[in-house]
């Protein structure tokens, strides 16, 4: 599958918040496709500051900010795994 557009996400996401507003989501797609874009950028934002530490070595406030920021990102996945134990924590 390719990756949608700008444009074609952009659209996605507006009707995802439209769905959210009124309340019209049956089947959580609106909810997940919200949640899943905010955890990509999350994701993203980690990617950079690690990419900086990588490069150029980090201050201590950005190194606290690194961790404080992989600290949620860990505690969300938590939130919404299934109670089985499979957890791919090597990902974070």
């Amino acid at each position: 599958m390719r990756k949608p557009t700008d444009e074609q996400l952009e659209t996605a996401l507006d009707a995802a918040r439209r769905m959210q507003l009124f309340d019209v989501d049956p089947h959580h797609l609106a909810r997940s496709l919200l949640y899943l874009s905010e955890h990509h950028q999350d994701l993203w934002e980690v990617v950079f500051q690690v990419d900086r530490y990588i490069r150029f070595g980090l201050p201590e406030a950005e190194m606290v900010k690194l961790e404080k920021d992989i600290q949620r990102l860990r505690e969300g996945v938590q939130e919404t795994e299934p109670e089985s134990g499979f957890r791919n924590s090597a990902m974070l």
